[in-house]
């Protein structure tokens, strides 16, 4: 369990509950969780730095700061002020994530004293190594034929690809660029993610996708 006022990171492999989670601790009464707050420039920017935690560090510092005195912070959102699944109603073979969706200024009930959580899947996977040593990390996981359905149900399975993981970790990028069916290149990509989090996670900060459906949300508050 996280200390009050700790910054912690959620990642996990894509369509594992990772958006779940922020709204999860969002209704925790403890925490406020922002949701991809940081733009692919910005992101991009930390492949190849050997301190990655300090750019994160200062963009937590500055959205707590934020949060402390006006009760926002930068989020991924909907038109309509909500954090929802970036899917949500797309169909097989779709390009994109869900068009409803933008960065931006967010209001949040903020507690007195609060875990302040950010959740980037790809990018901070592919920077976990030097991330866990620097921050509480917690990774979202799901039965590897389930995720594989899912990508799939939303074209992220089409191309056996992740262009920011591969952005900030060029032995990723070799890797696939080395494989050219792209239905290996999609096996490699998961076996990646999740040697990934056995590596560099304690079991105890997995967070499965089954146990997350199965307590209603309520692990997630346990664990972080």
């Amino acid at each position: 369990m996280s200390s009050p006022t700790e910054d912690v990171l959620i990642t996990g492999l894509m369509r594992s509950g990772t958006t779940f989670a922020c709204i999860m601790l969002n209704h925790s009464g403890s925490a406020v969780a922002l949701d991809e707050p940081m733009s692919p420039a910005q992101l991009i920017s930390m492949r190849g730095v050997s301190r990655p935690d300090h750019v994160i560090r200062s963009l937590l510092k500055e959205q707590r700061r934020s949060l402390v005195e006006f009760g926002m912070a930068v989020s991924k959102h909907r038109r309509d002020g909500t954090v929802g699944n970036h899917f949500d109603g797309m169909r097989c073979g779709a390009a994109t994530r869900h068009p409803d969706q933008q960065v931006g200024l967010l209001p949040f009930k903020v507690p007195d004293n609060f875990i302040l959580a950010i959740k980037h899947p790809a990018a901070f996977t592919a920077l976990l190594r030097k991330l866990a040593s620097e921050f509480r990390c917690f990774a979202c996981v799901r039965n590897p034929v389930a995720i594989l359905g899912s990508w799939e149900s939303v074209g992220l399975a089409q191309r056996g690809r992740c262009e920011m993981a591969e952005q900030l970790c060029p032995e990723l990028q070799r890797l696939l660029d080395a494989t050219p069916d792209s239905e290996t290149r999609t096996i490699l990509l998961l076996n990646g993610f999740f040697e990934q989090y056995s590596t560099y996670l304690p079991q105890s900060c997995e967070l499965g996708y089954e146990e997350i459906m199965a307590s209603k949300g309520a692990i997630i508050g346990q664990r972080i």
